[in-house]
């Protein structure tokens, strides 16, 4: 084969792979993910060194719930492209899913100081570090996000959460608080911030809580009743029927 015709080869392949990628890219935006991954691995076979296609394989992948094959796929598009913000941050969900803590915390890291998203970088890293119990850590991280974000609420949610286990239960109260005034009517967040009233002996305002929560979720009711049991108890005795 001469270089002209070399060339030439090269050059409709290239251009073959760049009509597959866009074609893939389409099907993601019409929420095709299933139909766009042999497309993406076409890419792949055709231009293995555009880390791209294994990036968007890998999304393709995490969005069907297959975390596993996700994972190391985001693995391969790193090799290729290191320090790529994007790719660090959803091998670090997948990694986190995963329930592989220290390196979700790397991944997280390395889309931080690449200039990623702050808020999902340090969401993750906290929930990251709390599978590592490193809460201290992980608190400083919720807390980091910035109220303009719209997961803000979230943020305060899990620094709630982590809080609570700290046995901090005044300030997981306030974080509680803080995710339900911007997202309110969440069930989880209320069943956090009933459990950390229940903990902070606030049991008149965690009963009144309690009363909202079961409509939502009836469930609670039992996992619950002895909570309950507990606070309805402790609100009943009077202050001086205590001992001297």
């Amino acid at each position: 084969m001469t270089d002209t015709t070399s060339t030439r080869a090269e050059t409709a392949k290239q251009e073959n792979a760049r009509t597959l990628f866009h074609e893939g890219i389409q099907l993601i935006l019409e929420n095709r993910h299933k139909d766009a991954i042999p497309v993406f691995r076409e890419v792949i076979e055709l231009t293995p060194e555009f880390p791209g296609g294994f990036y968007n394989l890998a999304l393709c992948q995490s969005w069907l719930g297959d975390m596993d094959d996700s994972y190391q796929t985001f693995q391969q598009a790193l090799v290729l492209a290191p320090s790529h913000p994007g790719t660090n941050l959803n091998a670090g969900k997948c990694a986190l899913s995963l329930d592989k803590a220290e390196e979700a915390a790397r991944l997280f890291t390395i889309a931080l100081e690449n200039g990623a998203e702050p808020a999902g970088a340090l969401i993750g890293r906290g929930l990251a570090l709390c599978q590592n119990n490193e809460l201290a850590a992980a608190c400083n991280d919720f807390r980091a996000v910035p109220q303009s974000h719209d997961n803000y609420w979230m943020a305060q949610h899990y620094l709630g959460c982590a809080l609570l286990e700290r046995e901090r239960f005044a300030d997981a109260i306030q974080a509680l608080q803080m995710a339900d005034q911007f997202q309110p009517g969440r069930t989880e967040t209320m069943e956090m911030l009933f459990l950390a009233l229940c903990k902070d002996q606030k049991h008149a305002e965690a009963l009144e809580l309690f009363s909202t929560l079961a409509e939502l979720e009836p469930s609670v009711r039992i996992r619950y009743s002895e909570e309950i049991r507990l606070a309805r108890q402790a609100i009943r005795i009077p202050l001086k029927a205590l001992p001297e």
